[in-house]
């Protein structure tokens, strides 16, 4: 599994596929600290790590609770960093140019008509969208999903209802908001983007990433054994990611519209959204 949303090796947070170590996190902690602040996705400079958990975290002795474990256990994680900091405006940006470089690396790695062992997750975004949106990363999401790999992407914390963010909103995308993490979960929680599933050329499909008072357990950065607590949609992402992991490990070489086509019509509820309906997943009991 790729996940494209990790942490930074030098003092810019660039990071070129491949270099030992890239996956640590970002080492000033008051700049992190200072990035979360104010931030629904609690950008701390952790949030590569809690979203790596959520989707292949493997539960350990070590670990409180000892039961905590993420969706795909056996899968294996590919960390690639697309995040740049800037420590003297306190800011955290990614270039379109850096998550371009990935998913092409990600595509270079694949073969047409085989099975490609390879999910995406994109715990990140911005802006709204009503409505399919056009850009450079088109053509090779396009290709990746041809070559049966899901791109999932979360929706983005907007609280919108009448639009969802880039690049949730490029076409083949998997886009993933959030419910809340209780024993119900079929409340959006109140910071997710949502839209119109007709305007989109991909699924919208829902799972946990708490909200109402919920949040999700998840690898910290702190140590080998702390986890935190956060919400988000980047939160609900992975819980996707790894079921479509979980999903191609059982039936190797499935399409990406055969994977999602099982979970809308087995591996889900309808959940109402103001007028609209939707998927939340949920894995029935073998």
């Amino acid at each position: 599994m790729v996940i494209v949303q990790s942490a930074p090796a030098d003092v810019k947070g660039d990071s070129p596929l491949g270099l030992a170590g890239s996956g640590e996190p970002y080492s000033d902690l008051t700049t992190c600290a200072s990035l979360a602040a104010d931030n629904i996705d609690y950008h701390d400079c952790s949030h590569g790590t809690h979203v790596a958990g959520i989707a292949a975290g493997r539960k350990s002795s070590y670990v409180s609770p000892s039961s905590l474990q993420g969706v795909a256990p056996d899968a294996e994680l590919i960390s690639a960093q697309v995040f740049s900091y800037d420590k003297a405006n306190l800011k955290a940006s990614t270039f379109t140019g850096d998550i371009q470089a990935v998913l092409d690396a990600v595509l270079s790695a694949t073969t047409p008509d085989t099975n490609n062992p390879y999910v995406v997750n994109m715990s990140l975004g911005g802006g709204i969208y009503s409505e399919d949106c056009g850009t450079s990363l088109s053509t090779v999401i396009s290709s990746l999903t041809s070559r049966g790999v899901p791109v999932v992407v979360s929706t983005g914390n907007g609280r919108s209802h009448n639009g969802i963010g880039w690049p949730a909103c490029v076409p083949y995308t998997i886009k993933v908001s959030s419910v809340f993490n209780d024993t119900n979960g079929t409340d959006l929680a109140e910071f997710a983007n949502i839209g119109d599933p007709a305007r989109y050329t991909g699924p919208i499909l829902l799972t946990p990433g708490g909200g109402g008072g919920t949040s999700v357990s998840s690898a910290d950065r702190a140590s080998t054994t702390a986890t935190k607590q956060l919400q988000g949609t980047s939160q609900a992402t992975p819980h996707t990611a790894g079921v479509y992991a979980a999903i191609k490990a059982a039936v190797p070489g499935i399409s990406v519209a055969d994977a999602t086509a099982w979970i809308v019509t087995t591996g889900s509820i309808p959940v109402t959204v103001d007028t609209q309906t939707y998927r939340r997943i949920r894995i029935p009991n073998f």
